[in-house]
């Protein structure tokens, strides 16, 4: 009794029964049924080598049960037109296909188990455009590399074969050896659209009916990337964005460190200079207190607290951020400079650039304040020790720095004598924290001329 029986339907294709004597028998569904040209079967017969003929609708499949491998009868190869209802198989072993409109004879062979010639490669195609190649085909095809716009090929294959009853299948792959097979087909053309980028290879083999196959013909490409998913570009973005992030973290770290810079300045200033006035103020005041006679104590703490205004108004400006512009430096500097040297009937001459231009310089606050102090203390020697008659401050703008000329025609001083006084070190003191060059020219009774290079920030 044979191990399996098979089984025809006219709507369901083809089932198999493996085990005929189970008490329930189970019909399976062979794999290779999606490939049948019809699910609609009238005949099943077996040859003397165990290949199954299945009459369908749209001819006859020959199976064979050991490789799984389909073979299409059609009027083309000499079945009678119409549907094949009928088959047999006589005692000489020749296979008859009946329809309604004749019968044919057929004698089945042997299979041939020689290889197949392998597939040529006819054409190429990338976006509609035919690639350089022989017009016999080639084997294989290697190294074309294509632009990230071509994504779309068209492969185009036929084996050579000179046999007119041999009947050839393929299989094709796109990828690696991991890349599983196509199931076999009788197209001799294969396309792909909208490839991603990367490397490729297309493989393809023929088979004849016993399942033997061909060595495949190839054909690798290399896709490019766009330019901003190749690796150079996007490690030159990770590298702008690493530097990105450091001068990011710098700034802020410089903004921080400004901001404590400032704060000290404040404490220190509001310590130094409010703090030891008011403290003068709270003695003076005692004083007055145990003497209430007398007027100087009272002149003195008056006069103190007045000082110590102009020292807070000075503090709040420095701080103030409606005030960090040069327009607002000039109009310091310009009261600073009146106020000391009007007296004495001193003619004064101020120079600065005009106001569009001061409104659009911005200035740092810790550049604001030095330069203020360093601008008091000149002008203050001025009007203490220079005895001079004529005073010209110029303030202009060179390239990215601010240019402080100060100018007048007093006694002048020996810049080789030590001076005996605290002003020459507090003009160094600011020209160093401002990273300003600084030049002093002076001989006795010829005057005495500064100037102070402040860079913008």
């Amino acid at each position: 009794m044979p191990a399996a029986y098979g089984w025809g339907t006219s709507q369901n294709g083809l089932l198999r029964l493996d085990d005929v004597g189970a008490v329930k028998p189970r019909f399976v569904r062979p794999a290779m049924r999606r490939n049948l040209s019809s699910d609609h079967i009238f005949s099943l017969g077996e040859d003397k080598w165990g290949r199954i003929y299945i009459a369908c609708g749209r001819g006859v499949e020959r199976l064979n049960p050991q490789t799984g491998a389909l073979e299409h009868f059609s009027t083309e190869n000499g079945l009678p037109a119409g549907e094949t209802e009928r088959l047999h198989r006589d005692s000489a072993g020749n296979i008859w296909f009946a329809s309604n409109s004749g019968l044919a004879r057929y004698q089945p062979e042997i299979e041939s188990h020689d290889t197949p010639n392998p597939p040529l490669l006819r054409s190429i195609r990338v976006n509609g455009h035919e690639q350089p190649i022989s017009i016999l085909g080639e084997a294989s095809v290697s190294d074309l590399e294509l632009t990230p716009k071509q994504t779309n090929i068209e492969i185009e294959y036929r084996s050579l074969s000179f046999d007119l009853t041999t009947h050839l299948r393929y299989r094709y792959r796109l990828g690696d050896a991991s890349t599983a097979w196509s199931t076999p087909t009788e197209l001799e053309r294969v396309s792909y659209a909208n490839l991603a980028p990367g490397s490729y290879r297309f493989e393809v083999r023929s088979g004849n009916e016993g399942g033997v196959e061909s060595t495949p013909a190839t054909f690798s490409f290399r896709l490019l990337a766009p330019v901003w998913q190749r690796p150079w570009f996007i490690s030159i973005v990770a590298l702008l964005m690493a530097v990105a992030a450091h001068r990011l973290y710098r700034y802020r770290l410089e903004q921080l460190l400004a901001v404590e810079r400032v704060r000290h300045r404040l404490a220190s200033d509001l310590h130094d200079d409010l703090g030891a006035g008011l403290a003068e103020i709270a003695i003076t005041s005692e004083v007055a207190k145990r003497r209430s006679w007398e007027r100087d104590p009272l002149d003195q703490i008056a006069q103190r607290a007045r000082s110590l205004r102009a020292v807070l108004t000075d503090i709040v400006w420095t701080v103030d951020p409606q005030g960090d512009h040069l327009a607002e430096l000039l109009r310091k500097m310009r009261q600073t400079a009146f106020d000391l040297l009007e007296q004495d009937d001193r003619r004064i001459a101020f120079h600065a650039p005009e106001d569009k231009i001061a409104q659009k310089t911005e200035l740092a606050p810790e550049t604001r304040q030095h330069l203020l102090l360093f601008f008091k203390e000149a002008i203050a020697n001025a009007a203490r020790h220079s005895r001079a008659s004529d005073v010209e401050i110029d303030l202009s703008i060179v390239g990215k720095a601010l240019l402080l000329e100060i100018r007048d025609n007093g006694c002048g001083f020996d810049p080789s004598v030590p001076a005996s006084g605290h002003g020459m070190k507090a003009l160094q003191y600011r020209a160093k924290q401002l990273n300003a060059p600084f030049q002093l020219e002076t001989s006795p009774g010829q005057g005495v001329t500064i100037r102070l290079q402040v860079p913008f920030r």
